[in-house]
């Protein structure tokens, strides 16, 4: 199908297996795009089930997507069957949520943060009886008010600027791919994960990094036909660019070095379904703590400008000043292994910099000066 069709796949048709959509702008090339389909499924002989077949529609079922002349929208049968379910009570039923729930992924904003509570239920389940919690309850709720107000996506224009978003939480990282149109920036595509145990114990930036490794493999077509400009707060450029420490690290920047991706401050976000993605995005910060400890972003630059990255791991629960201590301190010991004399410190945290230095500075220098005695 893919060679018979090859000049007009993504031009005016999409195959995929034996399903075919034809895509036109208007009446007038509707007809023109079914004369040359038409055209072509004679010259290979190839038959059309006619009772499979709708022509002259504005939107129809396509993989189980809804395709329209606004964009694709999620199959209202498959939303229906998920907002009909009752509380659960059973780990079968749970499963079969979570099979409902994959075929709407690609329309849910950090769809396995929305699951962690109902992914909690089963692991409990293999330790005593099944017990369907309060905190689960009122998660599913939640989740099916969610599928009530789903986006519509969009699809990218022939080499367009594609901006993607981050976001990691304790168990698991999200991405949303987005195309800027009309002032506006349209969903095309969520990306969500469950982290496993391991993972969980990365600090934030390799956990965004790790977000930004799995969604290329998943979006791989749209990487590989497209710039991506990442927006993030988060230096994960300096962490890849410089992977001296993690091996990992560096595996990953070798991965990510095949595409055209560009890293751009997060500025503002334009359209509520962005926003929503951020809305209670946990670990997004240096220094941010969690149930399991808390993680810091350290860049230790020479007078010659080159960066070394280092990415420790706090073993206990912290708020973000406490963090930020320990993320001081780990930053000097580093500089003193590899022969610091005279140290510049910049931190994120006013309160850190005010207290080192006994005295207040602006905001906008936080910086702390060490010089050898």
């Amino acid at each position: 199908m893919n060679k018979a069709f090859k000049d007009q796949i993504e031009r005016n048709l999409e195959v995929y297996v034996d399903d075919i959509v034809i895509k036109s702008h208007d009446e007038e090339v509707m007809l023109k795009d079914i004369l040359e389909t038409f055209t072509r499924l004679r010259s290979i002989n190839m038959k059309l089930n006619h009772k499979m077949c709708t022509f002259g529609v504005e939107e129809g079922k396509f993989l189980g997507v809804m395709v329209g002349s606004r964009g694709l929208r999620a199959n209202p049968d498959k939303i229906d069957v998920v907002l009909t379910m009752k509380h659960l009570t059973s780990v079968k039923e749970i499963q079969s949520l979570n099979g409902r729930l994959a075929a709407l992924h690609r329309f849910l904003s950090k769809a396995a943060d929305r699951s962690l509570t109902f992914m909690d239920v089963l692991r409990k389940t293999f330790r005593s009886e099944f017990k369907w919690t309060n905190e689960a309850a009122r998660a599913f709720e939640e989740l099916k008010i969610y599928l009530g107000t789903l986006p519509t996506l969009t699809v990218p224009k022939e080499d367009e600027v594609l901006t993607m978003y981050l976001a990691a939480s304790r168990g698991a990282n999200s991405a949303v791919l987005v195309a800027h149109r009309t002032g506006a920036q349209i969903p095309i595509y969520y990306v969500s994960r469950t982290l496993k145990d391991y993972e969980t114990r990365y600090p934030n930036l390799e956990k965004l990094a790790l977000a930004l490794v799995h969604v290329s493999r998943r979006l791989r077509r749209y990487f590989q036909a497209h710039p991506i400009e990442v927006r993030t707060d988060q230096r994960i450029q300096h962490v890849l660019r410089r992977p001296e420490v993690s091996g990992r690290m560096a595996k990953w920047a070798i991965e990510l070095g095949a595409f055209n991706i560009t890293f751009r401050t997060k500025g503002p976000l334009k359209g509520q379904v962005i926003a929503d993605f951020f809305r209670n995005a946990g670990g997004q910060g240096n220094g941010a703590s969690s149930a399991e400890g808390a993680g810091a972003g350290l860049i230790l630059t020479d007078p010659d400008g080159i960066d070394i990255t280092y990415a420790p791991r706090l073993e206990f629960k912290s708020s973000n000043n406490e963090a930020e201590y320990e993320a001081l301190l780990a930053g000097l010991r580093l500089a003193a292994k590899v022969g610091a004399k005279n140290v510049v410190s910049h931190v994120d945290s006013l309160l850190v910099a005010n207290q080192v230095n006994g005295g207040y500075e602006a905001r906008e220098t936080n910086m702390i000066e060490y010089l050898e005695q």
